[in-house]
């Protein structure tokens, strides 16, 4: 379901919404994501700019965070529900604001797309246990970013070239880890492997 085909208040409650009759931004800036919703497109948020906080219902479905999503809003920080297998180009490219970024607790996540968090001010990132790719420049420019933590798997990561701007690969191990030869660039940040979760 694309959310512009069945428009809901902000309130996140299946019952009780409210049609919108412009966008699902509302003035303080708060995105309520629907629960019946799988896709959060680019034309989801027409005013994403004014965007400050993004809930998700409990039951979320969301399963594609579509490219350029989020691009250029003013999203402070983001919670991706467990059901998300992936996050395309550009979702939260340019988002100035993003200082924390946050997976549930059994995330079903298996790619990042290429520059989906460029240009944030994450400090860290946990990447969760199902993750296969990294795509290219996937946290490029973060220059904030001191910490990748990847939760541990039997499959494979590929990371793609310059996908952490400031990464160093002499401490990631564990996961079959395979960088392109053009992954880092400035200075190294701090790997942490968690073992035993997701």
């Amino acid at each position: 379901m694309h959310l512009k085909t069945k428009p809901y208040s902000v309130s996140c409650n299946g019952e009780a919404c409210v049609p919108l009759s412009c966008d699902l931004v509302d003035s303080n800036g708060h995105f309520g994501v629907p629960s019946t919703a799988t896709i959060i497109a680019v034309d989801d948020l027409a005013d994403s700019f004014k965007l400050k906080t993004v809930d998700y219902c409990v039951d979320s479905q969301v399963e594609t965070i579509d490219k350029y999503a989020f691009y250029e809003s003013g999203i402070k920080s983001i919670h991706i529900p467990n059901k998300v297998r992936s996050i395309d180009k550009h979702a939260f490219s340019h988002c100035q604001s993003l200082a924390s970024l946050k997976f549930a607790e059994n995330s079903q996540l298996e790619s990042i797309g290429a520059s989906a968090f460029q240009d944030t001010i994450l400090t860290s990132v946990n990447i969760p246990s199902l993750v296969s790719v990294v795509n290219s420049g996937a946290f490029k420019y973060n220059y904030a970013l001191s910490t990748v933590a990847i939760a541990c798997s039997t499959e494979p990561l590929a990371i793609g070239p310059r996908a952490f701007n400031n990464m160093s690969t002499e401490n990631a191990e564990c996961r079959q880890l395979s960088f392109d030869h053009n992954c880092h660039e400035y200075a190294p940040l701090r790997w942490i492997l968690i073992c035993g979760t997701r």
